[in-house]
């Protein structure tokens, strides 16, 4: 009987650290993304295109940072699209991202419509063609 329960211990043992290794080993490819309003005037109706899918902002004061994270599935192009405060519509081409990258992405949206994607991730992204 002792035989037994010291069997069925060690052996739930060994299997919770079996998960335990297995769960340390997988982890999820994501890209955190900040979008930055550097301009003087609030922007409206924000899409952020990403490879199968995207994110909306209703609106980012200036100033203001919208934090977002989200996994690639797929290859492609990034686009984004904004209304500024007179409601014209702005469009832009951003990098191209590969499936399994990860990393960090901040885009910078100013008045001049200079903006900025500073993207960091693993492996390297391509330039827009």
């Amino acid at each position: 009987m002792r035989g037994l329960k010291l069997f069925l211990q060690v052996g739930a043992t060994s299997a919770m650290l079996a998960m335990f290794a297995a769960m340390a080993g997988c982890h999820s490819h994501y890209v955190q993304t900040t979008v930055v309003n550097d301009g003087p005037t609030t922007l409206e109706n924000i899409e952020v295109d990403y490879p199968s899918a995207s994110f909306g902002i209703a609106s980012l004061a200036p100033g203001a940072r919208f934090n977002y994270r989200f996994k690639i599935l797929g290859s492609g192009p990034m686009h984004l699209l904004y209304q500024d405060s007179k409601e014209k519509a702005h469009s832009e081409v951003g990098p191209n991202l590969t499936e399994g990258q990860e990393g960090t992405l901040e885009i910078d949206i100013n008045r001049a419509g200079k903006n900025v994607w500073t993207l960091k991730v693993t492996p390297p992204a391509t330039a827009p063609k």
